[in-house]
């Protein structure tokens, strides 16, 4: 079952900038409502979680007038008439204006048009809120029509100004013009629907064409979804519009061997993501070798294991780095220290993948007591081997165990912004990758009494590949972490700074072993871990290309990047064999 993503699904621009802005306004406040003028999107799973950040749709006139005087009131992207908003001034409220630029495009031309005497005629659905916006713009001088046979509700004798709704089909748009020119020949018309919009259509009737079902993703109050999914169905294959991955119908495509995913222009990057997500744990029911090892491998991705044995491998690596024989205490110690800890955190703060949802969110779920008591074990497992290396191993393993435990636990008392060490602005991408390299580089070091040059060259190279997998797994939840409220370091700096870091990083890491080496601090093996600092540089620019994966399929990928550490340490310890020392 293979999965193919348009490329445009999701937020279009004038969604994520309203998002977007509403989300900084709830950083800088902590116990003061906002308020949105009708649901900031049209995605109910958004709008609930939206509540849960205090920020509270006005749906009714009734409710607009208990709002005290200087709330703050954002404006949608779907913009307003003028009328509204000079009675939203007067009532005292504070107006952020969240309105698209491209629905304020439409409402200047409409504006404009209808001063100079045009009868403007906007195409699109009546009830849909950009329509009373728009319509407020004209004046009075304005009419609706959804389709050709209202053409004849436009009177005679006038001068026409056409302008469609952001977004309207684009076809029938064109079908509706193109008769408007026949009938009156001086009609002005403008292609008013929005670029993204003209796009994703282009994109679903492409998609559905090539694949054997389509399934589309989205709110079914969205206009734009419902347009998707009637463009679809056009292509006479089977077209399926759900708002979320619970419904949609395996009975009915369970035969497809490929499968096309788009969603609306409310649809947030969280829901495809569980969508693909589930699509991809279908897979694990095939049959044979190939669905065994696939099955095998999502079961340690889920679990934790494979993120674990990878630091387990970073350890005999790191320990390599600096000339100690690399040993299976070594490894243990890492991989229980990393499982324990990571699993612990989740079980402690499983409320941030309810909300959003999760990959792994089912099997924590089931088992989260067995999960509890091997996390336990694994943490018990990891203090015994740290003591075999004298006080100061255990030391140090203690004080990371600690720090780890307390990090999602509350400390301080409700109403402050920073209850937990979670809640410090960048401190997930910045403490993980310290304690991953403390333990798998720096604790080995402790066993021998021998700190060197090359301890500082392991520890920089585990806790920057770390660091580099963490940034860029967080560059992609950027939208779902904004919406959970987590201060994580591409929330708080945003993309761009942050992937500039990432570039930064990722050049200090290839550098440095080239210098080592050249210093004789290290062996050669310091060239070959250049591979998995590749690697995940190739990762971060398929993230600059906005491509969709499940989640899942990117974390097992991220993670894989600590396995091609081991295997360049494989290579290395090869060439020694065939060619002597290097």
């Amino acid at each position: 079952m293979a999965v193919k993503v348009a490329p445009s699904a999701g937020f279009c621009m004038g969604v994520k900038r309203a998002v977007d802005l509403v989300l900084d306004l709830t950083r800088f406040k902590t116990e003061e409502k906002i308020y949105t003028y009708g649901p900031l999107i049209h995605n109910p799973q958004t709008v609930e979680l939206l509540k849960r950040r205090g920020i509270v749709s006005i749906n009714d006139y009734e409710e607009l007038e208990k709002l005290p005087p200087g709330s703050l009131l954002v404006i949608r992207a779907h913009g307003i008439s003028p009328e509204e908003r000079q009675g939203l001034k007067k009532r005292g409220l504070k107006i952020v204006d969240a309105t698209c630029p491209r629905v304020g495009r439409v409402q200047a031309i409409i504006k404009k048009h209808a001063h100079q005497g045009y009868l403007v005629v906007i195409v699109g659905n009546k009830t849909h809120p950009e329509i009373a916006g728009l319509m407020g713009h004209a004046g009075g001088k304005g009419i609706v029509i959804s389709n050709i046979g209202e053409l004849s509700k436009i009177p005679p004798g006038q001068r026409l100004c056409v302008v469609s709704q952001t977004t309207q089909n684009h076809a029938e748009y064109e079908k509706i013009t193109e008769e408007i020119k026949k009938r009156y020949p001086e009609a002005v018309i403008f292609d008013t629907i929005c670029d993204s919009t003209h796009e994703r259509q282009r994109e679903v009737a492409q998609l559905a064409q090539e694949m054997d079902a389509t399934i589309i993703v989205g709110g079914k109050n969205s206009a734009n979804t419902r347009h998707l999914a009637t463009i679809a169905a056009g292509a006479g294959k089977p077209t399926y519009h759900v708002e979320t991955a619970d419904e949609i119908p395996w009975d009915n495509i369970k035969q497809a061997e490929n499968i096309g995913i788009s969603a609306g222009a409310s649809t947030p990057n969280w829901i495809i993501e569980r969508v693909i997500d589930e699509i991809m744990e279908r897979k694990t029911l095939q049959k044979g070798l190939k669905g065994g090892l696939f099955r095998l491998w999502v079961w340690a991705v889920k679990t934790e294991l494979y993120a674990a044995c990878g630091a387990g491998i970073l350890s005999l690596v790191a320990s390599s780095l600096q000339g100690i024989k690399p040993s299976l205490n070594h490894f243990l110690l890492s991989t229980f220290f990393v499982f324990s800890m990571h699993t612990l955190n989740r079980l402690i703060d499983h409320r941030d993948s309810t909300i959003i949802g999760s990959f792994r969110e089912g099997l924590y779920q089931e088992y989260k007591h067995f999960l509890l008591i091997l996390s336990l074990l694994s943490m018990a497992a990891a203090l015994f081997l740290s003591s075999t290396g004298g006080l100061l191993p255990l030391t140090l393993t203690t004080l990371l165990l600690a720090s780890g435990l307390l990090y999602s636990i509350p400390l301080f008392p409700k109403g402050r912004k920073f209850r937990r060490l979670k809640d410090i602005p960048g401190s997930k991408n910045l403490a993980t990758p310290l304690a991953w390299g403390l333990v798998a580089a720096l604790i080995p070091a402790l066993n021998e009494n021998a700190i060197t040059p090359a301890t500082f060259v392991a520890f920089f190279f585990v806790s920057g590949l770390s660091f580099l997998r963490f940034v860029i797994s967080d560059l992609q939840d950027l939208q779902s972490d904004k919406f959970i409220g987590k201060e994580t370091l591409p929330v708080l700096l945003g993309p761009r700074v942050t992937l500039k870091i990432v570039n930064l990083v990722a050049f200090v890491l290839v550098v440095l072993p080239v210098v080592a080496f050249q210093m004789a601090w290290t062996s050669g093996l310091a060239l070959f871990l250049i591979l998995p600092v590749f690697y995940l540089w190739i990762c971060s620019y398929l993230y600059d290309r906005k491509r969709y994966y499940a989640g899942l399929t990117k974390e097992g990928l991220l993670e894989t990047a600590y396995y091609l550490a081991g295997l360049g340490q494989g290579i290395w310890i090869w060439w020694i064999h065939i060619k002597g020392k290097f």
